[in-house]
């Protein structure tokens, strides 16, 4: 299974190499550093009264997320980098934690599924859509950037649902 994930990270490499594309790449893993993009997000839904509900399931995710993911998970599983098995020249610092689950794709898919099954839109645009495309872009940034394998984002992506689905349950509990 190393070996198959290892060569789909190649083949996504293959295309790696122009400067545009490579920066654009970046800066998406960066907006998803520390989950700061989904937390401010987050943050600022609690501050408006009509969607105080659903910023408190967004935050309610994003703290499941980074607990069970970062805290918990990644340190039981201890799963190394796919770059330890490659020479590959990373674009972005090595980052010094494990790799299974992916922190970043748990808790950008934890918030934008929250707002996904709320059906959450500002003035009849659909706001799920675009976190979902977020969500989706930074994800395959991990991908991109050689720092997490495919199977790292499919779990954390499972997880995520997981974590939406208890958010919403205690922030419906929490606030009629």
């Amino acid at each position: 299974m190393l070996a198959f994930e290892l060569s789909v990270l190649d083949f996504i490499q293959s295309f790696s190499g122009n400067e545009i594309i490579d920066n654009f790449w970046v800066f998406l893993t960066r907006i998803g550093d520390n989950g700061m993009i989904w937390i401010l997000l987050s943050l600022g839904l609690l501050v408006i009264p009509r969607t105080r509900k659903v910023g408190l399931m967004c935050v309610f995710a994003a703290i499941l997320s980074g607990l069970l993911t970062n805290v918990v998970l990644k340190q039981l599983i201890a799963r190394a980098r796919p770059f330890n098995y490659s020479d590959i020249e990373l674009l972005i610092s090595k980052p010094t934690d494990f790799s299974f689950p992916s922190g970043h794709t748990s808790i950008s898919f934890a918030v934008a599924f929250v707002l996904w099954q709320e059906k959450f839109k500002i003035k009849n645009f659909k706001f799920y859509i675009l976190t979902m495309v977020l969500a989706v872009l930074i994800s395959f940034s991990r991908l991109y950037l050689y720092v997490h394998f495919p199977t790292d984002i499919i779990a954390a992506v499972v997880l995520a649902f997981g974590y939406s689905i208890i958010a919403r349950k205690v922030g419906n509990k929490l606030i009629h």
